[in-house]
């Protein structure tokens, strides 16, 4: 009795080959997708402050050395706000008043419109 070869089906190899294949597309999408992917940046040693320019109320130049020396206290608004900013300015205020005149001194509350076009 002769014995023949049975052929091997190439649906193994096939197989093989597609788990592959899809395995590398995975690992490919998934480094891609990492480099694209904003991470947060590291605020642990955020400088704070610096240098700035400004215009006030009436068209003069506000830089960081008008407030050398003291705290400043700053809100980003606008003056056509009709409801957050109001009360924010109240709290901001009231709490202003808890300060000894000693302490009032040293804080400059600044106002900084995000609407120049409108408030000036």
């Amino acid at each position: 009795m002769s014995q023949q070869e049975i052929p091997k089906k190439p649906t193994v190899r096939i197989l093989i080959s597609l788990i592959l294949a899809i395995i590398a597309v995975i690992v490919w999408l998934k480094a891609s997708n990492i480099e694209d992917t904003p991470t947060a940046a590291d605020n642990s040693r955020a400088l704070i402050g610096g240098a700035f320019a400004l215009t006030d109320h009436l068209g003069q130049p506000v830089t960081d050395e008008d407030f050398k020396d003291k705290y400043m206290l700053v809100y980003f608004g606008y003056t056509y706000c009709p409801d957050v900013c109001p009360m924010d300015l109240q709290i901001m205020a009231d709490s202003l008043r808890f300060l000894n005149p000693e302490q009032l001194e040293q804080i400059t509350p600044v106002f900084v419109t995000v609407d120049p076009e409108r408030d000036t």
